[in-house]
């Protein structure tokens, strides 16, 4: 079932009741719904400041002048758009699964693409691959909400993604202000996916981080004799063969808990929100759910 498929209308109005969570002030590009630090024209009173030549005397506040003789302006809070941008890792390693790892993190990033969309803020779509390049550029509005399910579902896996220097690679665009969503399975050491995200949060992104897992990578379903191939480069000359036995699992799944650990300690370190996607059987309910309780959704 296609994305557009699977978001049908009563789904969509769902989805447009809630909005990105951020109390971030972003300057954004054109007037929207969300506080910016600009003041000018809007309905939010935030004070005065003193007059001073040049000063629009519309905004000239006439009660103070006649009560204390002082001629002051009111300021009012401007209010400017957001722009959500999905940057999603496209390395073979997220085609593992059924459905694929790919595949349950475009669901979480059609879900937060559509609440954004519903609340008139922009979003843009990037990929993660050594090859990045933006897919989409910032559009706005929930008409493009077919266009955006359509391109999502066109995102296809491929090769190895150096997913440090990609995220680096993106920090380097010229991205509108606003909230950057991360969607990768994190299969690079921490060590190198570090640099990447700080160089996000150095250009005042607020930075989301969604991690995918596939169920055979949480528990493997293999026994006996096995030969494993790495799927971002499957050769034969690379592969490694070994026994799976009970002492072969217990050792795996001691490894799987320090990748996570390392994982979620350094989103913990950097203040980056991290959810977890573990298991390709999560309803659009339980979705919505995590998405919420990670701080992704309001």
């Amino acid at each position: 079932m296609s994305l557009a498929e699977r978001f049908d209308a009563a789904f969509l109005y769902r989805l447009a009741r809630l909005r990105l969570d951020s109390a971030r002030l972003f300057d954004g590009r054109i007037p929207g719904e969300r506080r910016s630090p600009r003041y000018g024209a809007s309905l939010e009173f935030v004070d005065v400041r003193p007059y001073v030549p040049g000063d629009d005397t519309r905004y000239v506040d006439w009660n103070v002048y006649r009560r204390l003789d002082r001629i002051v302006v009111k300021r009012f809070r401007e209010h400017r758009d957001l722009c959500l941008h999905l940057l999603v890792d496209t390395s073979a390693s997220m085609g593992v699964g059924t459905p694929s790892k790919l595949d349950h993190g475009l669901r979480a990033g059609a879900v937060l693409a559509c609440v954004a969309l519903a609340n008139h803020e922009r979003v843009s779509v990037g990929l993660l691959a050594d090859d990045a390049h933006r897919t989409l550029t910032p559009r706005r509005g929930h008409r493009q909400m077919a266009r955006l399910l359509d391109l999502l579902g066109t995102i296809r896996v491929g090769g190895r993604t150096r997913l440090g220097d990609a995220l680096a690679g993106h920090a380097r665009a010229s991205l509108p202000p606003g909230v950057a969503v991360v969607i990768s399975d994190l299969i690079e050491p921490v060590t190198r996916i570090e640099p990447g995200l700080r160089a996000l949060l150095a250009r005042g992104l607020d930075l989301r981080v969604v991690h995918v897992l596939a169920d055979d990578e949480m528990s493997p379903d293999i026994d006996g004799d096995v030969e494993l191939l790495d799927v971002e480069e499957p050769s034969r000359a690379t592969a490694k063969r070994l026994t799976a036995e009970r002492a072969t699992h217990r050792r795996y799944q001691q490894n799987l808990a320090r990748f996570l650990d390392e994982r979620v300690t350094l989103c913990r370190q950097l203040q980056i929100p991290y959810l977890r996607l573990a298991g390709t059987g999560t309803s659009d309910v339980q979705l919505l759910q995590q998405l919420r309780a990670a701080g992704f959704l309001a």
